[in-house]
């Protein structure tokens, strides 16, 4: 074996000299090229420019397949672009290289949540609980799954016309719910809009109908919803206007019932009865009372007697015919009261100045109307012209109605 010579040697040493530091310098350089790179795309990333970022993140993995932060920057690159497919693809490649990272369980999760993946984000976060704690990340997609469950039954209450239940579903869509929130508050609005347009309608015609109560409700209900809303502040005026003109039209026919029910009550030891005269007849007519003791006589026990006799007050001389120039009054009913039990054999109706109305009561039980006097003198000359009298009489009443009155009290 042949001697190094003096130049292999040098060449030799040379060699083991400059190895070490050709391999330190490599090393030492793609060290700084990872640095710089993630410096870089962590900057463009911040400034939105999203390309240049991407570019900066891949060249660092190109030197470190490895290199986890640039894979979470390339992550969030493609989220903040909306290739959430992508972001996906590349956090599920960092959870084989790390599997205890939490960061890359929350960003994932966050990933599916955009993505409407909730089952997804449980399911990845309840297995990575496991290998690290993610407690608050899975309370936090918990409430987004609850938010999201309203949300859907609200949908379905809208649907339904259920909108006051859809409104307050809707309501509980919480802020970070950031799928549904914004589109939940434009729901609450569409459903307060409609809701509150069939109450109008239902006002309206329940106030055409004088359903002042259902009207008064729906105005109420329009109120909770929209305090100020002036068209159901206009209906409610109108209803107060309509209920007042109602209560004045009731009031006014209770006091025209009033004026037309002017009863006469008359009571006396054993009897009492009610009749009513119209209230037009007032100042026209006077009521004489007659109480009669009768002895027993012709078979008959004694027994008593009342009439009443209600007459017309004669201010018109021009229909007396000549025959009753004195007189001052006309009987227009008569009413015999008899303590009998039952009608006299001998007893028929009298005659007095004409024709008039008789009723008599036998104990005070059976009664029936008749009429007095000779009916032939409605066309005799002799007395009052009862035709005309009883024109006159009649303005604004009824004979039978006042006849229909009687009603015996005791």
């Amino acid at each position: 074996m042949k001697l190094l010579t003096k130049r292999n040697i040098v060449i030799l040493i040379v060699c083991i000299v400059l190895v070490p530091v050709g391999l330190f310098s490599k090393t030492y350089i793609n060290a700084y090229e990872i640095k710089s790179g993630l410096s870089l795309g962590n900057k463009y990333l911040s400034e939105g420019k999203y390309e240049e970022a991407v570019l900066q993140y891949n060249r660092v993995i190109g030197m470190d397949s490895k290199n986890i932060d640039a894979r979470l920057g390339l992550a969030n690159t493609y989220i903040k672009e909306g290739k959430l497919s992508v972001a996906e693809s590349v956090l599920k490649d960092v959870i084989k290289l790390d599997s205890k990272l939490g960061t890359v369980y929350t960003l994932l999760s966050t990933v599916y949540q955009k993505e409407d993946k909730l089952i997804d984000a449980s399911n990845l976060l309840s297995d990575g609980n496991k290998l690290v704690d993610l407690s608050t990340d899975m309370k936090y997609i918990d409430t987004i799954r609850a938010s999201k469950l309203v949300y859907d039954t609200a949908l379905k209450q809208m649907e339904g016309k259920d909108y006051l239940s859809a409104i307050n579903n809707f309501t509980k869509v919480i802020d970070t719910d950031v799928i549904r929130y914004k589109d939940s508050r434009l729901k609450i609005g569409e459903c307060k809009k409609i809701y509150i347009t069939s109450m109008l309608l239902r006002g309206k015609a329940a106030l055409n109908n004088k359903d002042f109560v259902l009207a008064t409700t729906s105005v109420t209900d329009i109120l909770k919803e929209d305090a100020s809303n002036s068209e159901a502040l206009k209906l409610q005026t109108s209803i107060a206007s309509d209920v007042k003109s109602q209560k004045d039209i009731v009031d006014a026919k209770a006091k025209q019932a009033e004026l037309e029910s002017h009863p006469i009550i008359y009571t006396n030891s054993k009897y009492s009865f009610q009749l009513t005269i119209p209230s037009s007849w007032k100042g026209k007519y006077i009521v004489e009372t007659t109480e009669t003791d009768n002895v027993a006589a012709n078979d008959e026990p004694a027994y008593h007697s009342t009439r009443l006799d209600i007459k017309y007050i004669i201010s018109d001389k021009s229909l007396d015919n000549g025959a009753h120039d004195d007189a001052a009054y006309y009987s227009i009913f008569q009413i015999d009261i008899s303590s009998l039990v039952r009608p006299r054999d001998d007893y028929t109706p009298g005659y007095g100045e004409g024709s008039y109305y008789r009723l008599t009561t036998f104990n005070g039980k059976d009664y029936s109307w008749s009429q007095g006097g000779d009916p032939g003198l409605f066309a005799d000359s002799r007395y009052y012209n009862e035709s005309l009298l009883y024109a006159n009489m009649l303005k604004g009443g009824s004979i039978q109605g006042v006849m229909n009155s009687f009603k015996i009290i005791k």
